[in-house]
């Protein structure tokens, strides 16, 4: 995985939950073609790579490698001096991720990642330090999204995607436990129907069906 990748492999958050200094991520992409770097070593194989992304003579990427391989990074993606993004790693590879989206110095975002690939992340959309938002990856693109606020067992909305984009809505109106309307949408995400579910769905049994569990 190169510097480029580190930087950018984090999800997009769909909608427009949180954008905060995602957005930021281009002019980091074009930073890096340009930044300075240097290196500060303990071996020949553990060292800690500093990166200035913007050229102002303070380091805004750290990668550290162990036995020759990336264990860790961090990168300050809106340049105020403090990391938002935090990755980690085994033997080089990517398996988890913590963000702070809102870049207020408080973690709102955790990935997990399977053979480098993401498969779930969750965000904390109302600042209280527990996810709301559950999105599940099938090789890396959105297939599910799952409004459970403050990490509760039920959902209350599940959001269905098809190659990423959002083809039905499962919602529980009547907050009794169980979907009772079903919204399609169209190829550009615009809602085309809206109708009751006659019986409705349990949430948790719908939500599991969806993900391909038992």
């Amino acid at each position: 995985m190169n510097r480029l990748d580190i930087l950018t492999n984090l999800p997009i958050k769909v909608h427009s939950i949180a954008w905060g200094c995602i957005g930021l991520v281009v002019g980091v992409i074009i930073g890096v073609l340009t930044c300075a770097a240097r290196s500060i070593r303990v071996s020949k194989q553990d060292f800690v790579e500093l990166e200035d992304l913007n050229s102002d003579g303070s380091p805004d990427s750290e990668l550290v490698y162990e036995r020759g391989f990336l264990v860790r990074s961090q990168s300050d993606r809106n340049f105020d001096g403090a990391p938002d993004v935090f990755q980690w790693y085994e033997r080089g590879v990517v398996v988890r991720a913590e963000s702070d989206d809102n870049c207020d110095g408080v973690i709102d975002g955790w990935i997990s990642y399977r053979h480098g690939e993401m498969y779930l992340s969750k965000y904390d959309t109302d600042g209280n330090g527990i996810p709301d938002l559950f999105l599940y990856f099938e090789h890396g693109v959105t297939k599910l999204l799952a409004w459970r606020p403050n990490e509760a067992s039920k959902p209350t909305r599940i959001e269905v995607y098809e190659a990423g984009l959002k083809v039905k809505e499962l919602r529980d109106k009547t907050g009794g436990g169980a979907f009772d309307t079903v919204v399609e949408f169209d190829q550009f995400g615009l809602p085309v129907l809206e109708k009751s579910l006659i019986p409705s769905l349990n949430v948790e049994d719908e939500l599991r069906r969806l993900l391909g569990q038992k």
